[in-house]
């Protein structure tokens, strides 16, 4: 049977009774006691026996074994100081005046007072403790409470600029295509020719991919709350055969790990693959995929590049230097990868194409591919 938790939780226990026997062995000792004397050498005794109850009642108070035998310390030390120092002064009072005394009685009653006192100090100091502990976890609680809420706050702004977005492409982007499919269909009624109906097929194309569009920036911004483990490379070429890329070729410069939501990671491929694909001009050949060595990853290709001028912009709503483009791309690619608590950035490429540089990306661990003996 282990004893130390029990010698440990009722040490207040033990310390008052060990003062409790010295008082009654010096009591007992002393054989010629007057009545007064032994009425003042019941001091210690009734000091001891309160001593012993505070340490029954401190098991009580939700106090750990632990804290408990610091009060049992601290009471012992308390009362062997405040007995040095009344008995020396004592001491040497009654040697300056040749009085004469049982010394014992100057050491038991100053220990007594000394340990009770000292009782009752550690227990104030434990529970003054305990209650700043108590606030500094309560105010820690309200600092995580009052994140959470701006995350909250940050998270409704951004569906707030979210549904502005839609409207206002609602209110213009879907409603120029309609106006022309609308116009094109009141000359089709009064006049022959193919290309009325051509125009309001490509109108109603452009309504179609508005919306697609539409739908993918409205899901792609929301949080990421589930992460699985994936490959780079894997998520790449797999957006890399969904994509219509020519006579584009893909190039994993290196592969890595990473923790993503693997679908909407596809999707930024895929964003930045038909990108490349789009505006990488007639010269463009390659898409290289790889990683950088600040926790991030980028997608680049050959092509005619990205002016500076619009490195920053290129993210924007509508955002379209081709008159094919439905100008959410780049911001569906910005919003998943935002989504993801990281960041995206339109560098110069390496050979002066256009290149895309995610960073933030914490769980990101390079991997060597095995190639095939």
């Amino acid at each position: 049977m282990d004893l130390r938790r029990p010698l440990l939780r009722y040490s207040v226990v033990f310390a008052g009774g060990t003062l409790l026997a010295l008082s009654i062995a010096d009591l007992v000792l002393d054989g010629d006691i007057l009545l007064v004397d032994g009425i003042e050498r019941a001091l210690p005794i009734a000091i001891a026996l309160a001593i012993i109850a505070v340490g029954y009642w401190l098991p009580r108070q939700s106090l750990s074994p632990h804290e408990i035998s610091l009060i049992a310390f601290g009471a012992i030390l308390g009362g062997f100081l405040f007995t040095l120092i009344v008995g020396w002064i004592l001491v040497v009072f009654r040697l300056e005046h040749n009085l004469q005394g049982e010394l014992s009685y100057i050491f038991l009653n100053g220990s007594a007072i000394g340990m009770l006192g000292n009782t009752v100090l550690g227990f104030l100091f434990l529970e003054l403790r305990r209650q700043n502990q108590e606030l500094q976890q309560t105010t820690e609680q309200l600092e995580q409470r009052n994140h959470q809420l701006k995350l909250q706050t940050a998270q409704l702004r951004a569906q707030n600029d979210r549904l502005d977005t839609f409207v206002g492409i609602v209110s213009h982007d879907l409603r120029n295509p309609l106006t022309v499919a609308m116009g094109r269909l009141d000359l089709a009624r009064t006049a022959e020719g193919d290309e009325h109906f051509q125009a309001i097929e490509q109108a109603l194309e452009r309504i179609d991919d508005l919306i697609s569009e539409l739908l993918k920036l409205a899901r792609q911004g929301q949080t990421v709350d589930e992460f699985e483990s994936t490959s780079l490379s894997e998520v790449a070429e797999t957006a890399w055969g969904t994509v219509d890329t020519g006579d584009l070729t893909l190039t994993m410069e290196r592969d890595a790990r990473l923790r993503a939501d693997t679908s909407r990671l596809q999707q930024v491929f895929e964003n930045l693959f038909r990108n490349a694909v789009t505006h990488g001009g007639a010269d463009a050949s390659t898409v290289r995929v790889g990683i950088l060595d600040t926790s991030g990853f980028y997608v680049e290709d050959d092509g005619d590049g990205i002016p500076q001028s619009d490195q920053e912009t290129i993210f924007s709503v509508g955002y379209t230097t081709s008159s094919a483009g439905t100008g959410y791309g780049l911001n569906i690619v910005e919003a998943i990868v935002e989504a993801h608590g990281w960041s995206i950035a339109a560098v110069d490429g390496s050979d002066g194409g256009a290149r895309f540089e995610i960073q933030g990306v914490e769980s990101l661990k390079p991997i060597t591919r095995r190639t095939p003996a």
